[in-house]
């Protein structure tokens, strides 16, 4: 059986990924005592809930290589999303403490972890696709003119599209200029890319 078949049916019974991680090292691993079993096993099962919810939310597999510094560094770094690979960094004293039945701060640790997990995919994603709107501009500037063509005439669209006022409107027609849309409003780093889908589209229409 797949680990992530085997994970599905048990994460669909808590509310959220922090509380079925919680209780699975609470009850598997909580004051259990340190070797080199021990730890590797916590290690494991944290890499298997991680990668299930991964897959989960993000609809990525993933690698995920553990490493167990003793000084406090970000839990997640130094990662590879174009080759799938995240290093995960998990503080050696508090594996041991939980281990020993000695760490109180454990829901707050693993909400750590997520949450910095979270921050990496969703920002590598957020690069990947304005790369991609970058890369692919003359393409999706033609697959734009086809689809508002098919509800307004070139004269109308080369009229609208100089028209801050109707980007909106042209928006809501377009799949394409939505997303071009929304990366202009997300950030002053986005509008020259805006304004290039824009001189694009016109050669087009």
């Amino acid at each position: 059986m797949k680990i992530s078949s085997f994970y599905l049916s048990d994460i669909t019974k808590y509310e959220d990924i922090s509380e079925y991680m919680y209780t699975v090292i609470k009850d598997r691993y909580y004051g259990i005592g340190v070797n080199s079993i021990s730890i590797s096993r916590l290690v494991s099962t944290i890499k298997k809930v991680l990668r299930t919810y991964i897959r989960l939310r993000y609809g990525k597999t993933i690698t995920i290589i553990a490493l167990l510094p003793r000084i406090d560094e970000k839990i997640i770094g130094n990662t590879n999303i174009n080759n799938n690979i995240v290093k995960l960094r998990l503080n050696y004293d508090v594996i041991t403490s939980i281990l020993n039945g000695c760490y109180d701060d454990l829901k707050n640790y693993i909400n750590e972890i997520l949450e910095q997990m979270d921050m990496e995919l969703t920002s590598n994603n957020k690069f990947r696709f304005i790369n991609y709107l970058t890369l692919q501009i003359s393409m999706l500037a033609y697959i734009c003119s086809n689809e508002l063509k098919m509800i307004y005439t070139s004269n109308m669209l080369r009229d609208m599209i100089i028209k801050k006022d109707c980007w909106i409107k042209l928006s809501q027609q377009s799949s394409v200029f939505k997303d071009y849309y929304l990366a202009y409003m997300e950030t002053n780093d986005n509008k020259a890319l805006f304004y290039s889908f824009l001189k694009e589209l016109s050669k087009v229409i």
